[in-house]
């Protein structure tokens, strides 16, 4: 369970960094709209500003990638760890069962 924790933590993690990205590019989509107001009057500057911008959201969308990639694996190893945990359980509760039934099988000897 302390390695299910974990990957949930991570999860969480990564939930809470896609979360904190995505402010920062509504933040960066502000910031490239109010230049490209101010970058009308001149060509050479709006091209320079795309050009920028583009490299900023092609850098932005990859880490965004990177981080839905990192979600995924991270609750793929919740998953996992959850079946793990069942089963474990499961078989926890099969030796229970054989263990009262040996218990029961004594006892009757006994008596």
């Amino acid at each position: 369970t302390a390695m299910v924790e974990e990957a949930r933590a991570a999860q969480e993690a990564a939930e809470e960094k896609a979360r904190s990205y995505g402010l920062q590019l509504d933040v960066q989509r502000q910031d490239f709209a109010r230049e490209l107001e101010a970058a009308c009057g001149s060509a050479t500057r709006y091209n320079e500003l795309v050009s920028a911008q583009t490299g900023t959201l092609t850098k932005a969308m990859e880490e965004k990638l990177k981080l839905s990639q990192d979600l995924a694996e991270a609750g793929a190893k919740v998953q996992a760890l959850t079946l793990e945990v069942a089963d474990a359980k499961a078989t926890v509760a099969v030796e229970e069962s054989k263990l009262r039934a040996r218990v029961r099988e004594l006892e009757d000897a006994v008596r």
